[in-house]
């Protein structure tokens, strides 16, 4: 049986492992939130360019309207389309040659958890359609 002694000598125990232990809960929460963070980025971003690789395939249009349309998707995602680099390309390729619509969405997500010199990462999604037309 504990004395009244036996438990003022444990009494801060629980306390120190928690600050042992509390930082590296927090490096792993952060690391899984930037993962999360980085895969719906990319997902927006992935849809984004099949929108837009898909409405040029369809219709004969300009590439500036691609690019409005790629960063209204971005946003309505929930990513900052300024930190979006966007490329669209129709090419002839194939034999024999067809018309294809190149997309390619490149963008830098800063991350929280700053560790090891890695600061931000680089993501890019592309998309490649015959046209119809």
């Amino acid at each position: 049986m504990k004395t009244k002694s036996d438990l003022t000598e444990e009494s801060g125990q629980s306390l120190v492992e928690l600050a042992l232990i509390l930082p590296l809960l927090l490096l792993i929460l952060a690391g899984v939130f930037d993962v999360g963070r980085a895969m719906q980025t990319y997902v927006v971003m992935l849809n984004a360019s099949r929108e837009a690789a898909m409405y040029g395939a369809a219709t004969q249009v300009d590439t500036s309207t691609l690019n409005t349309a790629i960063l209204n998707e971005l946003a309505r995602g929930g990513v900052n389309p300024g930190g979006a680099r966007i490329t669209v390309e129709y090419q002839l390729r194939g034999f024999p040659p067809e018309n294809h619509i190149l997309v390619r969405v490149d963008y830098t997500l800063p991350l929280f958890l700053a560790v090891l010199s890695f600061e931000t990462l680089e993501l890019n999604a592309r998309t490649e359609m015959i046209a119809f037309w």
